[in-house]
């Protein structure tokens, strides 16, 4: 049995990954490991065996926005006239 565990974090998974293949264990209660994972396919939360998803929605743009200046700062965001615009546009990324 693992001592430890671990929590594994998988971001923006485009196809089911197989865990044993690349040394992780199968999560379980006894072996205290987690895997989450973001992905934006159902197709892929039914082939990792997701048994409770949850669906995320993304921010609208004036929320993300607002996020993205609090996070950099007013200091960073006005030391160049074009950083305002840039981040507009990064913000709204999706």
């Amino acid at each position: 049995m693992v001592e430890g565990g671990f929590v594994l974090l998988l971001d923006d998974i485009w196809e089911k990954v197989d865990l044993t293949k690349i040394g992780i264990p199968i999560p379980k209660s006894e072996n205290k490991c987690k895997v989450a994972f973001t992905t934006r396919s159902q197709d892929v939360c039914a082939h990792m065996g997701v048994e409770a998803p949850m669906e995320v929605q993304c921010l609208s743009d004036n929320d993300a926005f607002h996020l993205f200046q609090k996070k950099v700062g007013q200091v960073t965001l006005g030391s160049d006239p074009e950083i305002p615009d840039l981040a507009r546009i990064v913000s709204s990324e999706v």
